[in-house]
């Protein structure tokens, strides 16, 4: 996805819109992964406008991130 999805021009755009994105590598970070329950690659963590956080695990094309993004 680092490559794919997240370079994508819409994809960008919507997620500097909406997020403040923040890429965590779990092998460097391994304690937020364990803290935040991370199993997998690519998992995908945003918190809604009332603090939920909302969770996708799994390649997503662009198309997928952006409604991830829009909470679709």
């Amino acid at each position: 996805m680092k490559h794919d999805s997240w370079t994508d021009g819409a994809v960008e755009r919507a997620v500097s819109s909406a997020t403040v994105p923040l890429l965590v590598d779990i092998d460097q970070a391994p304690a937020t992964a364990s803290r935040d329950g991370i199993e997998s690659m690519p998992t995908v963590l945003m918190l809604d406008g009332d603090g939920r956080v909302l969770r996708t695990e799994g390649f997503l094309p662009p198309s997928g991130v952006l409604r991830f993004v829009a909470g679709n």
